[in-house]
């Protein structure tokens, strides 16, 4: 069958925006559809349409063009699209399986969604966990299994200690993983350091690493360095920290704003390297604009910080000076 022209797939995908946006999941399942009919396959779909508006949507709300409310009402439509059409495939009953899976604490499934797709589409067996799952109920899951590997998704580095936790429970449970996501960035390095047993950037790349790889999930955890005192400190106080912080503040500082601060912060510990706080900081300044500036805030919270903590205050004031 004859492919459909790039005019089509564009003017397909133009459609579907304005339906996702307007929460119209029937017009924008019909459309997918009728391209589809066209010659266009699930796979294509997914790369030329559908990614291209969950990049577009995410990069109007990074900007602030879009409220929490309304990116969420996309993001539901968009992933109730996915599921529709995944859910016409029909798997091989005797496919290895595989478990796709957020990380702990983060919310973001629409990517995860887009991958347990089109792996089922590749073949494998595919079970979606979702968000929301805690990593030791996840590695006891795994554990009463038998599963060929965790695909753990991770958008933002603020979850990055619920990735090594999801990490660390699926090993227990004998089941090695492969990372992938925003959260962990253009290279491998985040996800080697973490303990994964293979790092993806694309949807291919997930598929050729699950058909070839030689997993050593003991292997991959002896070069983990663990955790030190200084991140145990950052889970402990917390709380008082960001209160303590936000009294230096000018009033319309949020504790969710020193909240999500200090999550990178903390996974900048964990990783060490400044680029999640850095990251963290080079975002907030660029969406909003007229507010106080992250370098005050992170001077707040290392004036509440005991002065030996010597790794945090180097991350701290990396992201200062920048």
């Amino acid at each position: 069958m004859e492919q459909p022209t790039f005019s089509a797939i564009q003017t397909t995908r133009l459609g579907v925006l304005s339906a996702v946006l307007e929460s119209e999941v029937g017009l924008a399942l019909r459309l997918l559809r009728d391209i589809m009919d066209q010659g266009l396959g699930f796979e294509a779909v997914l790369s030329e349409v559908l990614i291209p508006i969950q990049a577009d949507i995410g990069h109007r709300w990074s900007l602030g063009e879009y409220r929490v409310s309304e990116e969420h009402a996309v993001t539901a439509t968009m992933e109730t699209l996915v599921a529709s059409l995944a859910g016409s495939i029909e798997g091989d009953p005797d496919a290895p399986r595989v478990v796709v899976v957020c990380a702990e604490g983060d919310t973001h499934s629409l990517p995860a969604r887009m991958v347990a797709a089109f792996l089922s589409l590749r073949g494998w067996r595919v079970q979606f966990l979702g968000t929301g799952i805690p990593a030791d109920d996840l590695g006891e899951h795994l554990a009463d299994g038998e599963f060929h590997a965790l695909v753990l998704a991770c958008a933002m580095r603020a979850h990055l200690r619920g990735a090594r936790a999801c990490i660390e429970a699926s090993h227990r449970a004998g089941v090695p993983v492969i990372v992938g996501g925003r959260a962990f960035g253009s290279d491998d390095s985040i996800a080697v350091s973490l303990g994964a047993d293979g790092w993806s950037n694309s949807f291919d790349d997930i598929d050729a690493v699950l058909h070839t790889w030689h997993p050593d999930p003991a292997k991959a955890e002896a070069i983990v360095q663990q955790p030190g005192p200084e991140l145990a400190m950052l889970t402990k106080r917390h709380r008082s920290i960001v209160e303590s912080a936000l009294g230096s503040l000018p009033e319309g500082i949020t504790h969710e704003e020193l909240d999500l601060l200090l999550d990178n912060l903390a996974s900048s510990v964990l990783v060490g390297n400044p680029d999640p706080l850095i990251q963290h900081a080079s975002w907030r300044d660029a969406l909003w604009t007229t507010r106080v500036p992250t370098a005050s805030l992170l001077e707040a919270v290392a004036d509440v910080i005991d002065p030996t903590a010597e790794q945090i205050h180097r991350h701290l004031a990396t992201a200062i000076a920048v």
